[in-house]
């Protein structure tokens, strides 16, 4: 007589609760992440789609993550994470002030970024305010950088608004051969005159207690 147990096996390990919350890339950049959740607590093993063996992983680019996890008892369970790419918008505008000065530039470029915040600023002429000043005429790009590393380039083009002297002259001529002559110069608007204007006279042999020329004013 023949008795048949049967036998039953049941799996009374608890099974594996994945969480995760992930933190998205901004601006193009790889510097995304996922932090994962695994209960109960005890010994994984990790598996993600990107090579990566550590429960939690960053510096992710956009994309979608698969992991496996693996139980001591070899059960496993699987999730994944999706990482999008965040782009923050921010806008450039800016007033120029034109050169007015021959001698000492004096153009400068104000500028406005919407929304307010925290931003670096890089100018094509070394600069690193947001605005800028003591500028002669030509074009000068801003790159502005902000908290998330979003970055952004705007031109901007300084004119020259400057009036020029009008010069004009009148002459005695010299007489007899002798050193009589003269020249009257007339700039017009007088305002404008802020250089030392010198009218020079060199005689080649003329010395003066050297062997230097002499300049004769």
């Amino acid at each position: 007589m023949y008795q048949y147990i049967g036998l039953c096996i049941l799996d009374t390990g608890p099974s594996i609760q994945l969480d995760q919350t992930s933190t998205n890339a901004t601006c193009g950049q790889s510097n995304g992440s996922i932090n994962l959740s695994v209960s109960p607590a005890g010994s994984y093993t990790y598996a993600w789609s990107n090579g990566a063996t550590s429960e939690d992983i960053s510096n992710l680019a956009a994309g979608t993550y698969n992991v496996t996890v693996t139980g001591s008892s070899g059960c496993t369970a699987t999730t994944s994470a999706t990482i999008i790419n965040d782009n923050t918008s921010f806008t450039i505008t800016g007033i120029t002030t034109d050169n007015t000065s021959c001698l000492t530039p004096n153009g400068s470029i104000s500028l406005t970024i919407t929304p307010s915040g925290s931003y670096a600023f890089s100018w094509s002429n070394g600069a690193s305010l947001e605005d800028i000043n003591n500028l002669a005429s030509g074009s000068y790009s801003v790159t502005v950088t902000d908290a998330a590393l979003c970055i952004s380039v705007a031109t901007f083009t300084v004119s020259d608004n400057v009036v020029l002297p009008s010069l004009t002259t009148s002459t005695i001529n010299a007489t007899c051969g002798q050193s009589n002559g003269s020249i009257n110069l007339s700039v017009s608007p007088a305002e404008l005159i802020r250089c030392l204007v010198e009218w020079c006279n060199f005689r080649r042999y003329q010395q003066s207690g050297s062997r230097e020329p002499t300049m004769l004013r």
